[in-house]
């Protein structure tokens, strides 16, 4: 079989461009220094033919950074600029105009790589870091869902605060300067930007300079619309207003003040970003006198919950507890309430805990440290937001709090008498219970392998029998996994099959898939080799490469893999791509070279070209020894299983994916 790979010279500019980008983007991480190249350079290399394809190209930049390198070390310069004379090419022909022209307008000024931010490029901050973008592309997404117009806003009112908190993270881990950033956005944006800082400090006194880096790139976008004629999506940023009302209103004043100074018209609804920021970047005082927080977890799943909850609501009023996974009760309850002594503000304290052990210390807590407290036994994200929202800014007591926040009401004398319930499917019948028991018999011996502690119990119900209190009465005794039977009782907090689709191969199949979840559920330690800052969400890569690199190089960098490891994943891939079936690779390296067992995840926006014909967009790089076999056999059940990859693939933030591969763990929801 022979494959034609495109010429340089054969492929649109842009993409040439892009190739120029990443090469320079590698040399910067390969000398671990920012890298300045002058946009004559970047155009020059656009415009050149070599005749030894993308492998010259790759060789040409290497050169040119190594004399630019050296040129610097010379003369004593504190940066590393890759200038004209850091070239080495042998064109004679000078770019003609036409060509000139659109050069200058794809790299309108010189360009900064560094080492641990690959989007810092004028063209892929565009891309990569464009709120509008992904504001219009989930609202047209939304719309073809059919969803309602309500249902919309506020879906789109929670996503743009997700991806503009990440949007912040981002520029923030970039740790690029203003002089840096000013090659990026152009010093017209930048001056804007500290304007707008200035004047926002005198209505919000407590606002932070950091906010300068992150609102000068989004202006830049924001001005980049205003070229194109492109108008963002009103729906859900209306509502900002509502939600930021201060901060709303300066920005209004703000933005009709600069519109006027620098002869813009951006769009009214640019204030509501504006808010964002305002918002986002004020350092309130802290509030004294009020119910205290504490967020209780196995491993750093609660300090990392109070850290991003504080940080949307601008506070730092949670403290998370991190547990030792090999703590005793004892352990436990010790630093618990060395937490509760410290944070107490006179009002209590309330603590979110999501570990069964902790549950019923609620009255050896209050004993021990003479304060009030409450336990709520079960804890998210959005939870603990809830949870300094009524604290800090309500004068509600610790009592109607935890009432509010414990969904579920169980006191701690209920959950201490309560006898744990065996797992259950429920079949149905309309008239009786022998339609059910023949159901019953049939799903017993169809899933015999599979049915392990889960039991198949029946109910029978006349036309007059209220069906949700029969469905109760079995929850009591009875955890129900699914219900079988003749009539849908519309439950939806519970799989429905009918009896028809039982008797067919794909309800049986679908059965099994629900078993198969349930013990994943009871047995799941991925957390031991899955951690948050090792799952990447990615915009814009569009080679194999890129991933692979990432990965290994953050693992290595905690010290789970050896340097060479990398090098053994490459070695791997050349025999044998990694290729699974539904746009997933496992990518995989020598188990010699793995300290510490671990799974380090991908999920990309757009597919990438794995091995010259499939597609993938989901890559785990998996760094697992002899010793990982449960590991794998349980990451493996979950890319197994479409719905679990579809939840995944559906996810924004890196902690919807760690909350679906690690939700059901006993230790980590």
């Amino acid at each position: 079989m022979m494959i034609e790979i495109p010429s340089l010279k054969e492929r649109p500019l842009k993409e040439k461009l892009q190739f120029i980008r990443l090469f320079f983007w590698i040399e910067s991480r390969r000398l671990n220094a920012p890298v300045l190249v002058r946009a004559e350079v970047i155009r020059y290399m656009a415009d050149e033919e070599y005749q030894g394809n993308v492998g010259q190209l790759k060789a040409d930049i290497q050169v040119c950074c190594a004399r630019a390198f050296l040129d610097g070390r010379t003369k004593r310069r504190s940066k590393m600029i890759v200038g004209m004379e850091a070239l080495s090419g042998n064109k004679t022909e000078p770019i003609s105009s036409g060509e000139h022209s659109r050069l200058a307008e794809l790299v309108p000024e010189d360009e900064i790589f560094t080492p641990d931010m690959p989007a810092v490029t004028t063209a892929e901050t565009d891309n990569g870091w464009d709120i509008y973008r992904d504001l219009e592309e989930r609202y047209s997404a939304l719309t073809k869902e059919g969803l309602k117009e309500n249902e919309i806003e506020e879906k789109l009112l929670r996503e743009i605060e997700s991806s503009f908190q990440l949007h912040i993270r981002q520029v923030e881990e970039a740790s690029l300067s203003l002089e840096e950033l000013s090659h990026i956005t152009g010093s017209d944006v930048m001056e804007m930007a500290k304007e707008v800082y200035e004047l926002a400090s005198q209505r919000l006194p407590y606002l932070k300079r950091e906010m300068i880096i992150p609102l000068a790139i989004h202006l830049k976008m924001a001005c980049e619309r205003l070229k194109q004629q492109e108008r963002i999506v009103e729906k859900g940023i209306k509502n900002l207003g509502e939600l930021y009302r201060d901060e709303y209103e300066a920005a209004k004043e703000i933005l009709n003040y600069i519109c006027k100074k620098y002869y813009v018209c951006f769009y009214k609804e640019e204030a509501g970003f504006l808010a964002m920021y305002f918002h986002r970047f004020q350092e309130k005082h802290r509030k004294e006198g009020c119910v205290g927080v504490a967020v209780v977890s196995h491993g750093p799943v609660a300090s990392a919950m109070a850290e991003v909850a504080n940080s949307i609501m601008g506070v730092s009023h949670a403290v998370g507890v991190d547990m030792g996974i090999k703590d005793t009760p004892v352990q436990m309850a010790e630093r618990t309430m060395e937490a509760v002594r410290r944070i107490d503000q006179g009002k209590g304290v309330l603590i979110l805990a999501d570990m069964g052990s902790l549950l019923d210390m609620e009255e050896k807590v209050k004993k021990e440290t003479g304060l009030t407290v409450k336990i709520v036994g079960r804890t998210d994200t959005m939870m603990v937001i809830e949870a300094i929202r009524r604290t800090y800014w309500t004068d509600e007591s610790l009592e109607t709090i935890a009432k509010v926040l414990d969904w579920k009401q169980f006191s701690p004398a209920k959950r201490q008498t309560r006898k744990p319930r065996e797992k259950a499917v429920l079949c149905l019948c309309i008239t009786g219970e022998g339609a059910a028991r023949m159901l019953k018999s049939y799903l017993e011996e169809r899933l015999k392998s599979t049915l392990g502690n889960v039991r198949i119990i029946t109910k029978g119900y006349i036309e007059n029998t209220d069906i949700t209190e029969l469905i109760r009465a079995s929850e009591e005794e009875y955890e129900i996994l699914a219900i079988a039977g003749t009539i849908d009782p519309k439950q939806t907090q519970y799989p429905f099959l009918s009896v028809s689709e039982i008797y067919a191969k794909e309800g049986i199949r679908t059965l099994r898939q629900i078993l198969k979840r349930h013990f994943f559920k009871e047995q799941n330690c991925l957390q031991d080799v899955i951690f948050r800052d090792l799952i990447f969400i990615q915009e814009d890569f569009a080679y194999k490469e890129q991933i692979l690199d990432q990965c290994v190089e953050a693992m290595a960098e905690k010290g789970l893999v050896q340097s060479e490891f990398l090098l053994s994943v490459y070695k791997r891939e050349g025999m044998m791509p990694t290729f699974l079936k539904g746009g997933i690779a496992i990518p995989h390296g020598a188990e010699n070279l793995v300290t510490k067992p671990v799974i380090c995840i991908t999920k990309l926006d757009k597919p990438i070209v794995w091995d010259g014909f499939n597609t993938v967009d989901l890559v785990c790089v998996l760094a697992l020894n002899e010793k990982s076999t449960k590991y794998f056999e349980q990451f493996y059940q979950v890319i197994s299983d479409e719905i679990m990859v579809s939840r995944i693939r559906s996810c924004h933030t890196p902690d919807e994916i760690y909350g679906i591969l690690c939700n059901y763990t006993k230790t980590v929801k």
